[in-house]
């Protein structure tokens, strides 16, 4: 990818960015006069202007605005860092070396909560199972207002993921407000906290096989082939992964995720920058492993980021057909570029786009099969299956989204046994959705 930079390096994709509209993290060297060769060269640190000057330069050379078009910033305030952010999308931030040493630790202990945003309001989606967080009884619908007393209306992820992390045993507190505006402080402890990528493997009726995804981590493409492999001893016939609330993960991981159910040379996905940068396109380039059963995903409001840009793979390859909801339209990718020793910049300089050429940001995936909730049954759906440990199969819980899937499918192999083919027509084969054993 040309960033038009002396050189640049991949650097290990934290578990931070699961949180954040990013599916690429780059560090990156500008080509001009850094602030550390400013330092060299002069002999003592970088004036605020030279500072400025550097992240003008870097944002006018590689920053997207909504359009995806190149901008030129506004300097009448040099040399004010905050009037050049504040020009740029809410998620772009200038972050300290000391917030990414946090950020991308793996190792970092936090509450284990799951956040969205939407309207500049932090929304909590989910609570990890045994987490603090959820031992605190927080779950779904809740809203974050302060972090340890700072507000965070119109935080950026960056900045707001780093009052999260930290050391284990050190202490949090968060304000948030309920649906029902009632207001709370709870005080609580980091853990480090483990999350499993694959969350259930299921067999439903004896032909369906249901495979939960919570993120694509760098061990998912592994984890998926044993599961298939298990379910396809136990008599699969057909298959649904399962990505409501997952937010992504690994661009790598997605790619090669992907590659299990499509032939050789299919477009994948394509990355778009300004017209200063080059455009890339991904191909599934690997032997395919899994054609040869229908197929369908799973996705609502809270499916994001790389889960939209892998079910949006398989959709416009005609792998899959998508069941639920409209996901959450958030496929911008950001990198980070370094000023200083101190400080970097986060900023937007990518979208993605399906292979059709489908913008993915702001927009997301509509389904192919729309089986709609209401918020009522998606918070319970949340907080009993999707981030709790239960099995969906043991549930005590009508699953409108699922059990669509599932009579789709059965419809599938029913027609494909009469040699019909498999072309009923798609609502139809959800109009009397029929419940789990």
């Amino acid at each position: 990818m040309a960033f038009m930079m002396n050189k640049y390096k991949f650097v290990p994709y934290p578990a931070f960015i699961l949180g954040m509209s990013a599916v690429i993290l780059l560090l990156i060297t500008s080509l001009g006069c850094t602030a550390r060769q400013i330092r060299a060269f002069k002999g003592s640190p970088p004036s605020a202007e030279e500072l400025y000057d550097q992240a003008v330069g870097i944002i006018e050379m590689n920053y997207i605005d909504d359009e995806g078009r190149a901008i030129k910033v506004n300097t009448s305030k040099r040399p004010d860092i905050d009037s050049l952010m504040s020009q740029l999308d809410k998620r772009s931030a200038l972050i300290t070396r000391k917030e990414l040493e946090v950020l991308a630790n793996p190792f970092a202990a936090d509450l284990g909560i799951r956040i969205e945003s939407r309207k500049d309001q932090l929304y909590i989606i989910g609570s990890i199972k045994g987490s603090p967080a959820d031992r605190a009884g927080i779950s779904i619908g809740y809203r974050i207002v302060e972090i340890n007393g700072m507000p965070v209306e119109g935080l950026p992820f960056s900045k707001f993921f780093a009052l999260l992390k930290g050391e284990s045993g050190s202490e949090v507190s968060l304000k948030i407000v309920g649906a029902n505006s009632e207001t709370k402080v709870i005080n609580l402890l980091r853990e480090v906290i483990k999350e499993e990528s694959l969350a259930e493997v299921s067999m439903i009726r004896g032909k369906v096989g249901y495979i939960r995804l919570r993120k694509f981590d760098d061990k998912i493409s592994t984890k998926l082939q044993s599961a298939i492999k298990k379910l396809k001893k136990d008599g699969m016939k057909c298959l649904i992964l399962d990505l409501r609330g997952n937010g992504g993960g690994l661009l790598q991981s997605v790619i090669d995720t992907s590659q299990l159910f499509l032939n050789s040379g299919k477009m994948i996905l394509q990355i778009k920058g300004s017209d200063l940068q080059k455009d890339r396109n991904f191909y599934a380039s690997w032997w395919t492993r899994y054609l040869d059963f229908p197929m369908v995903i799973l996705i609502d409001r809270y499916t994001g980021r790389g889960a939209e840009m892998f079910a949006a793979a398989l959709r416009d390859n005609q792998r899959v057909h998508l069941v639920g909801e409209n996901t959450l339209g958030s496929a911008s990718i950001y990198a980070l570029f370094n000023l200083d020793d101190d400080f970097l910049l986060y900023i937007r300089t990518h979208f993605a786009y399906s292979a059709n050429g489908q913008k993915i940001d702001e927009i997301g995936l509509l389904p192919d099969i729309e089986v709609k909730i209401s918020e009522e049954e998606l918070n319970r759906l949340y907080r009993e299956v999707i981030f709790n440990e239960k099995m969906i199969v043991d549930a005590d819980i009508e699953d409108k989204q699922l059990n669509g899937g599932v009579s789709y499918l059965l419809k599938q192999i029913e027609s494909t046994s009469r040699g019909t083919g498999g072309k009923e027509d798609i609502a139809d084969s959800v109009s009397r959705p029929e419940g789990l054993p």
